[in-house]
């Protein structure tokens, strides 16, 4: 497996975004990227081979709503499983691989940057609330 497929072969994961289908789904996804991402040379080089490659499936879409509407749908994915499971590898490449991603993107499109997230931060969104207070596990 290469970087590419961890986007292009998860585009269906964003109905796991869910409280109860994140966590264990993130974690599968994460077994899967741990190697690949711990196996980069450069992972700054990476980042940049990603996203031009992923800007070629974006142009093979056709029509600018077409591509616009792949690319929205890429970059919810890598904000949020790819870049949160690249923070969350026991590698350095992760890290670095996630903030150059994000920093391109939002070199490229920036009227839609994004902020790179981690796990704990999704996961402290899906505890339920009552009036804006925690409440539960």
């Amino acid at each position: 497996m290469e970087l590419y497929d961890l986007v292009a072969g998860y585009r269906d994961w964003l109905r796991y975004f869910t409280r109860k289908e994140f966590s264990p789904h993130f974690h599968e996804y994460k077994e899967a990227g741990e190697p690949v991402i711990a196996a980069l040379d450069d992972p700054a080089a990476a980042a940049a081979e990603l996203l031009e490659r992923l800007e070629m499936d974006w142009a093979s879409a056709g029509r600018n709503r077409k591509i616009k509407l792949a690319r929205e749908n890429d970059k919810m994915f890598i904000c949020m499983f790819f870049n949160p499971m690249a923070m969350d590898v026991a590698s350095p490449n992760g890290k670095i691989l996630a903030d150059e991603l994000c920093r391109l993107y939002g070199e490229k499109y920036p009227k839609e940057k994004y902020q790179v997230g981690t796990y704990e931060l999704y996961m402290e969104g899906f505890k339920p609330t009552l009036f804006g207070m925690k409440i539960g596990k």
